[in-house]
């Protein structure tokens, strides 16, 4: 066998091994229009959820925290923060999440600027 011949095996065999990887973690069975049955690979969506999930209610909670900050003021906002710090490890917590940082202060300025 010609060296040419055997890198177009080899190239075949390691696409079927990925094939029938694929196949392995589940398959779904689909008619194509000429009427064969062919075994397809079911796709993983369910990974992404988790981390899609996640980004949003960190988000939603980085918003609203930026709500919280202009609808109070900033020195209303810390002072509320800073009584947080009193209380029980849950109360720390909060105060450790919701401290203005940089960014917040800087997401409330833009937006004040924008609708002003």
């Amino acid at each position: 066998m010609s060296q040419a011949n055997f890198n177009d095996f080899d190239r075949r065999m390691n696409r079927i091994h990925k094939s029938h990887q694929k196949l392995s973690r589940g398959a779904r069975t689909v008619v194509t229009r000429d009427g064969l049955i062919m075994a397809k690979p079911r796709r993983r969506v369910l990974s992404l959820f988790p981390m899609r999930a996640l980004l949003f209610v960190l988000i939603a909670g980085y918003a609203m925290k930026v709500g919280f900050f202009m609808y109070m003021g900033a020195e209303t906002y810390s002072s509320t923060v800073t009584g947080l710090t009193a209380g029980t490890q849950f109360d720390q917590a909060a105060a450790y999440v919701l401290h203005a940082d940089a960014l917040t202060i800087w997401i409330a300025d833009a937006i004040r600027s924008a609708v002003a």
